[in-house]
C-alpha cells in the first residue's frame, strides 16, 4: 500500500504489482483494492493467471467448476472441495471412488459449460478461450516446480490463504525439504527412480 502510494506521488518506480486492480493505472483504486485484500474483504481479485492473462474473479467464491484431475487434488488440499459443482469427465474418471458424493459432470476437459473454470493454462488457452460465458481461471498443479506460485493465488480466490500457508509450512517445505536433505549426497544414478501418473 505505502509503496503504491509513493508511486502515485512519483516518489518510486512503478512495478506491476502497484497496479492492484490491472487496468494500466496506478491510482488511489488500486490503494483501496490492496488495502481490502489485506484484511480479506475485496468484493473481486485481479491476478495473472498462468497462461499469462489478466483475470478477474468475483468473490467469495462459491461454485467451483474443476477441468482436471489435478485441480481436483488440490482443491481437496485447500479443503475447498465443497465449493466443487461440476466436474468433467476426466474428473470422474480418477477420482469417482474419492469423490463420496454425485456432481454432476459438466461435459469434457475441452468442451464444458460452467459459471467459473480452473484449469491447465494449454486448455483454457487454445480450447476454451471465448467459447464459455463467465471467468476462467487458468492455474497449473501437475508440477511441483509451478506450485508455489499458483497454489497462493488459489487460496486467493477461495479466501484459504491461512490453508496454504499451513500447507507450505506443516506439509510441503517439510517433506519437500527431507526429500532433497536425504537424496543431496547421493549421485543422480543412486537416487531413486519415481514414476506420478
Amino acid at each position: 500500500m505505502i509503496f503504491t502510494e509513493r508511486v502515485i506521488l512519483g516518489l518510486d518506480a512503478s512495478t506491476s504489482l502497484a497496479d492492484a486492480n490491472y487496468d494500466g493505472k496506478i491510482n488511489m483504486q488500486d490503494v483501496t483494492q490492496l488495502e481490502l485484500i489485506i484484511l480479506g474483504r475485496e468484493s473481486v481479485l485481479t491476478f495473472i493467471d498462468s497462461a499469462d492473462r489478466i483475470v478477474t474473479v468475483n468473490k467469495p467464491v462459491k461454485r467451483v467448476v474443476i477441468l482436471s484431475p489435478d485441480e481436483y487434488q488440490v482443491l481437496r488440499v485447500l479443503g475447498a472441495d465443497d465449493k466443487i459443482v461440476g466436474i468433467t469427465a476426466e474428473v470422474e474418471r480418477d477420482w469417482d471412488w474419492l469423490i463420496g458424493e454425485e456432481i454432476p459432470l459438466v461435459g469434457t476437459r475441452y468442451n464444458p459449460e460452467p459459471d467459473l473454470v480452473i484449469g491447465e493454462g494449454c486448455t483454457i488457452e487454445t480450447k476454451l478461450e471465448g467459447k464459455i460465458p463467465g471467468p476462467m481461471v487458468a492455474l497449473g498443479f501437475a508440477s511441483i516446480e509451478i506450485l508455489d506460485d499458483e497454489l497462493p493465488k488459489l487460496g486467493y480466490i477461495l479466501s484459504k490463504q491461512d490453508v496454504v500457508e499451513d500447507y507450505f509450512s506443516n506439509f510441503h517445505d517439510k517433506y519437500v525439504n527431507m526429500i532433497k536433505a536425504r537424496i543431496t549426497a547421493l549421485p543422480d544414478d543412486e537416487r531413486p527412480k519415481v514414476y506420478v501418473g
